[in-house]
């Protein structure tokens, strides 16, 4: 099952580098009819990934209860992914209703409270967390040698797609809030 979950989450990598980029071009009046059904395929991708990590979760702490072995750096770690996997899941529920038109055509985050509108760039840091605990154990789960360095590699680009991602969603929050 973490054999299927990790080339899950492989695709799911590339169906978000796909929505991020997009998306920005979406935002930048690049209008695309992609948009939509892009999202909507990573969002139940996401799902789905979320569900085989509960059954995994779930098989794992029955595992820990049986042995009584408690690991607390390594349980700490354990309980980060799962609880910034939480966060992903309602933040983006609250993307993709920020994102999507009312009647009118407009976009909703153009009415909606400005604390709410923060949901995209809290999503791109919940997004960015997840990925940076999950770069070494996606690498195992495939079975990649020399890791240090592919994980260095990988959190680069990491860490790069972040930075883009998260000004164009701050970006996106203040040109709402000016009203522009």
């Amino acid at each position: 099952m973490r054999k299927i979950n990790a080339i899950l989450v492989l695709i799911i990598l590339i169906l978000l580098l796909d929505h991020v980029i997009f998306g920005g071009l979406y935002l930048f009046g690049a209008g695309t009819g992609v948009i939509k059904p892009l999202a909507l395929s990573l969002l139940i991708l996401v799902a789905v990934h979320a569900v085989i990590s509960m059954i995994i979760t779930i098989r794992a702490e029955k595992a820990g209860m049986k042995t009584k072995a408690r690991y607390n750096k390594e349980n700490r770690q354990f309980w980060n992914r799962r609880v910034s996997g939480m966060f992903i899941i309602v933040l983006a529920f609250m993307h993709a209703f920020l994102m999507s038109k009312n009647a009118q055509g407009v976009p909703r985050m153009a009415s909606a409270p400005k604390p709410l509108r923060m949901a995209t760039p809290l999503l791109i840091i919940a997004v960015f967390a997840h990925l940076k605990s999950n770069v070494r154990p996606l690498l195992i789960a495939m079975g990649v040698r020399n890791i240090d360095k592919k994980e260095k590699i990988a959190n680069i680009i990491l860490f790069i797609v972040f930075i883009f991602a998260l000004s164009g969603s701050i970006y996106t929050v203040i040109s709402h809030i000016r009203g522009k």
